[in-house]
């Protein structure tokens, strides 16, 4: 299961971040209009079933996603047990929301990004979250998809170092490798990547190690 405990100054990263939860009920009629329901779904919020609404997000963390001038154009659900499928759950592609183009805490980490002169990518919602609760708050990450070029092409714009943290499994190193692929294109003059392999050891552990 997972279990996040936001208290004190945490809780700013709760707001700052938008963290919700999406309940495991029809709250679709407790909280819209219904004559919203086919804008909803057509944004990605409710699917439709006969003429009927209902929510696409149920009993998941939700965290909304930005676009690169801090607007909300999509969101995406963590299932809060293991045995809930699937494991993250993200609105449809739409006119707004191409998830292969989108870095998740982009727009909520990039003062911290030019600050440090670096950002770490790493795989999902909540290590983004567990990291900037730890002082990371130039953490970010794609949204389910591989590193692309125009990924790192974006992150480039605000730092010239890359830190790509992985898992250490056979999974992690291929996801290591198709990003040091993409990421060839881009490197000239001063620009440089690094990559973090993750054992079994705790996050913050690790990441004393990045200089």
């Amino acid at each position: 299961e997972i279990r996040l405990s936001l208290v004190g100054s945490e809780m700013c990263i709760r707001d700052r971040y938008g963290i919700g939860f999406a309940p495991n009920t029809s709250y679709l009629q407790e909280v819209f209009a219904e004559s919203l329901f086919p804008a909803l779904a057509v944004g990605g919020l409710a699917n439709e079933k006969e003429g009927r609404f209902f929510p696409r997000f149920r009993n998941r963390l939700m965290f909304p996603i930005r676009d690169n001038e801090g607007l909300v154009i999509a969101f995406g659900g963590r299932a809060l047990t293991d045995d809930e499928k699937p494991k993250y759950l993200n609105s449809p592609e739409t006119s707004l929301f191409h998830k292969s183009e989108l870095v998740y805490g982009l727009y909520e980490g990039k003062k911290a990004i030019r600050e440090n002169k670096r950002v770490i990518v790493v795989e999902g919602y909540i290590d983004v979250i567990s990291l900037v609760s730890h002082g990371f708050q130039e953490a970010v990450a794609t949204m389910g998809t591989s590193v692309s070029a125009l990924h790192i092409r974006k992150l480039f714009r605000h730092t010239e170092r890359i830190y790509f943290c992985f898992d250490g499994d056979e999974a992690g190193r291929k996801a290591a490798w198709r990003a040091l692929k993409e990421a060839l294109t881009e490197l000239k003059d001063s620009r440089e990547i690094y990559f973090c392999f993750l054992l079994v050891i705790a996050w913050i552990q690790f990441l004393h190690l990045v200089p």
